[in-house]
């Protein structure tokens, strides 16, 4: 009966050592594919709860103006480019088509820190001092832009577009440039 030799173990090791060592790696790359995949999905859920939200707000749009809080009138539906708020709008609680008695909340959306957040104010005409109800929406925004569709003007940056127009616009297209990834826009009905 005749053993290895050296040479021969060597040799098994070494090539012991080399599938080990790609076996390792390839288990890496599946843990690394495996979490980014994961921070993907995060990613992808948090964009569609934001747009999810920003759509509901918009489909339960209201034509009911509002006081700030030193008594000026503001609109039911407001956007002015580069102002703190990126849209002002009034909203429904209760859904279209719904029996129960309407209540309604004041919503604003802003760009802050290059977070997109939602604020909402319970209390549509309100006094100086009262806090909204702020959640983020998204991080990582570098930019936000709105544009707004009238049926007798077109596609406006800003909204309403003259006094006694159009309560609120027939849709919304809302461009975000998020950090490291591609513009995304979305075109959004209105009530």
């Amino acid at each position: 009966h005749r053993g290895f030799t050296l040479l021969e173990l060597l040799v098994a090791v070494t090539v012991m050592a080399v599938m080990s060592l790609f076996a390792y790696r390839g288990l890496n790359q599946l843990t690394d594919n495996s979490a980014h995949r994961q921070q993907q999905e995060q990613w992808l859920r948090q964009l569609q709860v934001g747009f999810t939200m920003i759509e509901r707000d918009l489909l339960l749009a209201a034509p009911r103006s509002v006081r700030d809080g030193f008594g000026e009138p503001r609109a039911a539906f407001l956007a002015t480019p580069g102002q703190e708020n990126l849209l002002e709008l009034t909203r429904s609680s209760a859904a279209p088509g719904s029996r129960s008695h309407p209540g309604f909340a004041r919503i604003s959306y802003q760009l802050r820190d290059n977070r997109l957040i939602r604020s909402r104010q319970p209390v549509l005409d309100t006094a100086v001092g009262n806090q909204p109800l702020e959640t983020e929406l998204l991080g990582g925004v570098e930019l936000a832009e709105l544009r707004f569709f009238s049926t007798a003007v077109a596609w406006l940056p800003y909204w309403p577009p003259a006094v006694g127009a159009e309560v609120v616009p027939k849709s919304v297209e809302i461009t975000l440039q998020l950090a490291g990834r591609p513009a995304i826009t979305r075109l959004l009905a209105v009530h």
